[in-house]
């Protein structure tokens, strides 16, 4: 019998099950994934419970757990937050193997049957996915036509994920066994993604990927799998990652590997991760946020100390590529831009930055002679893998910034470069985006064989954070954002270096606190924008000191003119600004300084609208699919 508890408790009973059903639809997956096998007697549910809290940050809108015990297969489903829901619920629950699951739902109505985990018929098969089947329509034909039974028999939600379990009891019953049935069902897979599965009975877990993220940590007599590290960081910090087509057999004795395609076996690879989880907590900060703003400091300290062989090797690499492509998606995007940018004017280099879900078109210009520059915090954005799949097919160099060693970008790429910031849990990226930047301009003087003198200016631009970024400077900035909340439009305008922080700081202010804002270039004004500006528009102008400041004081005088609300970011003052943020005066850092207040208020403006920052509404950590 299935164990019966509150809310979402899921029953053999096939009409019982069915009671749960909603209209469903087609889903896409952004979500947390968790597996436990080892020798622990008790309590197994509870830890799947404490991981799913751990991936919060990756978003998410309904979560589910299974666990296997000597009573059968304990089930908790439920809509909304995990961190909603009781401990008390999840302990005295024992059993060797567990499996838990955060779902992101971007297509069909958020509802406990479209939740994960997903059963095969008599529910002795539970599976997790993080990704997409793009082929689950052919597939859910097939099943259908092999097993001789209706849709509506057969499925109980319209997600890609049930054609898994389905596919592997429907192997099981041609004679083979569960890790046969397991292949024979990834061979059939079309798309990206990570899927583990628990089988009632069977002693161990099955797991694959292809294009999404999954991690093992190793215990002592005990494995885990996820989505992401901070899942089990609690228990260890020895990890490896599987590559692209590879599949894993997990059990309390130890983890077989192979791949996917013809059942080699593959030697995994062990690491440890440097970072531990006291660096994902909030350390007294109301959100985490907060927190990462505030430790931007530290993490541009830890993102300039690459070593100086690495950043020649990859400016060596790019200087001797005729065609040289920045990509990345969302913020990292924007950084990709100023690598372009930083890349021309202090490299020297000409390039063209791309966002990765528009590089398609782009793609059969790739050849020996291109590079592709991917810039990712997770290492996992499916537009950009694809668009390194296209190159790695045409014999296009790689090279990768990313904050996640073992990554899908970490190992396709020939070469790469980390930030090292550790993990960043808030979904608006912070201190990612800043560690970004600074590489970038390590590498452009790297470029312009001036490595030298652009340490010493890091360094430099490093003690100022020190000293600016500050409490003080929170509280600076949230006086401005008290005044600036009951807005429902704001424009952001900047020049040079300064033009791709106008469009990340509108990001950063659309993402938490849900205002209309544009970023554009200020030369851009009089070409349509302007039109909008009346009196009271909220705009804040970038101008720092450099060659672009005579131009956006002009720019910003044209707004003045009509009635704008300035609030002037720039290390001096103009009578030309309602609201004067200071910032350093840092050179061709200045995009750091510029962005830095945003990010700040950008988060103040979420708290006082009543907003949770953290986990602002439709929006996940790492994008896996496209």
């Amino acid at each position: 019998m299935m164990l019966e508890h509150r809310q979402a408790t899921v029953f053999f009973c096939p009409k019982a099950w069915k009671l749960f059903c909603g209209a469903g639809c087609y889903i896409k997956h952004m979500c947390g994934i968790f597996g436990y096998v080892g020798e622990r007697q008790s309590d197994v549910a509870l830890l799947a419970y404490w991981a799913l809290r751990d991936l919060e940050y990756r978003g998410y809108d309904s979560w589910g757990i299974a666990a296997m015990t000597p009573e059968g297969i304990y089930i908790k489903k439920s809509v909304g937050k995990i961190s909603d829901a009781n401990e008390r619920e999840f302990r005295g629950v024992s059993g060797k193997i567990a499996v838990g699951h955060s779902r992101w739902a971007t297509h069909g109505g958020v509802s406990e049957v479209n939740s994960h985990p997903h059963f095969n018929r008599d529910r002795t098969i539970s599976v997790i996915h993080n990704g997409i089947v793009e082929n689950h329509n052919e597939l859910r034909a097939f099943l259908r036509e092999k097993l001789g039974v209706s849709h509506e028999d057969l499925f109980v939600s319209e997600t890609d994920t049930e054609v898994i379990p389905h596919l592997i009891d429907y192997f099981l019953r041609e004679g083979k066994n569960f890790e046969q049935a397991f292949v024979e069902t990834g061979k059939m897979l079309e798309g990206r993604y990570a899927v583990v599965v628990m089988k009632k009975g069977e002693p161990y877990l099955l797991a694959m990927r292809d294009g999404s993220p999954l991690v093992v940590g190793e215990g002592r007599d005990e494995y885990y799998l996820a989505s992401d590290v901070p899942a089990f960081l609690d228990h260890t910090r020895t990890v490896c990652y599987p590559g692209d087509r590879e599949y894993l057999k997990v059990s309390a004795d130890g983890m077989m590997m192979r791949s996917l395609e013809n059942g080699t076996k593959v030697e995994p690879k062990w690491i440890e991760i440097v970072w531990d989880k006291v660096s994902a907590t909030k350390e007294g900060h109301a959100h985490y946020m907060l927190k990462e703003i505030l430790e931007q400091p530290l993490a541009l300290d830890k993102a300039i100390h690459q070593e100086d062989e690495q950043l020649l090797a990859a400016a060596r690499l790019m200087k001797e590529r005729e065609h040289l492509f920045f990509i990345g998606c969302g913020t990292a995007a924007k950084m990709a831009k100023l690598g372009e940018l930083y890349a021309a004017t202090v490299g020297e280099k000409l390039a063209t930055a791309f966002v990765g879900s528009e590089f398609n078109t782009y793609g059969r210009f790739l050849d020996r002679k291109s590079l592709l520059f991917a810039v990712s915090q997770s290492g996992e954005t499916a537009d950009v893998l694809e668009a390194l799949s296209i190159g790695r097919k045409k014999g296009t160099k790689i090279i990768s910034l990313l904050n996640v060693v073992g990554s899908s970008m970490d190992r396709m790429s020939d070469q790469k470069l980390f930030i090292n910031t550790g993990p960043e849990i808030a979904v608006a990226s912070t201190k990612a985006a800043t560690a970004q930047i600074a590489v970038l301009i390590l590498l452009a003087y790297a470029l312009g064989k001036k490595l030298g003198e652009g340490k010493h200016l890091m360094r430099k631009v490093v003690k100022e954070m020190k000293q600016w970024v500050t409490l003080d400077l929170s509280r600076e900035i949230r006086i401005v954002a008290q005044k600036l909340k009951d807005t429902n439009d704001l424009y952001i305008i900047g020049r040079g270096l300064n033009a791709p922080i106008a469009h990340e700081a509108a990001i950063k202010i659309q993402e938490v606190s849900y205002i209309h804002a544009e970023g554009f270039p200020g030369g851009e004004l009089k070409h349509g924008p302007i039109a909008l500006i009346q009196k009271g528009t909220l705009v804040i102008a970038l101008i720092p000191n450099d060659e672009t400041k005579r131009d956006m004081e002009s720019n910003t005088t044209e707004l003045k003119s009509r009635g704008a609300y300035i609030i002037g970011v720039s290390p001096s003052h103009s009578p030309l600004f309602d609201e004067w943020i200071q910032v350093p005066d840092i050179g061709v850092a200045s995009p750091i300084a510029s962005l830095i207040p945003i990010q700040l208020l950008a988060y103040h403006l979420a708290v006082l609208r009543g907003n949770d920052p953290d986990k602002p509404r439709n929006l996940a950590k790492s994008v896996t699919v496209k």
